[in-house]
């Protein structure tokens, strides 16, 4: 029996179009990513990749892209209390360890 699904949620959403690996990497990762959740919002391959490739001319292209996809994108940081305010404050905590000679090497 088939099942339509209306809704598709992605928890780490980069694992669709390389497990391990952020998006940053390659912006035609973002199109691989989006062609999956709005097929055609950036274009067809083609067209994103030239539109890509543009970008260092034409900065302003980044704004362009970030308003395109940012309603699709919910991205909360921990040091947001307006998101989780129960959380107590980040502790950082600096130690050093000795290394091998054989770990130098590596260095």
């Amino acid at each position: 029996m088939a099942h339509e699904w209306n809704r598709v949620i992605l928890d780490e959403a980069r694992t669709i179009k390389n497990p391990g690996t952020t998006v940053e990497n390659r912006l035609s990762d973002l199109w691989t990513m989006f062609d999956f959740i709005n097929p055609g919002l950036l274009g067809s391959s083609e067209e994103f990749s030239g539109f890509a490739k543009g970008l260092h001319q034409s900065p302003e292209g980044y704004a362009k892209l970030r308003r395109i996809i940012s309603p699709y994108i919910l991205r909360r940081l921990e040091r947001d209390k307006t998101v989780i305010s129960d959380l107590p404050e980040e502790v950082e905590m600096k130690t050093y360890a000795s290394l091998t000679k054989k770990q130098l090497l590596f260095i």
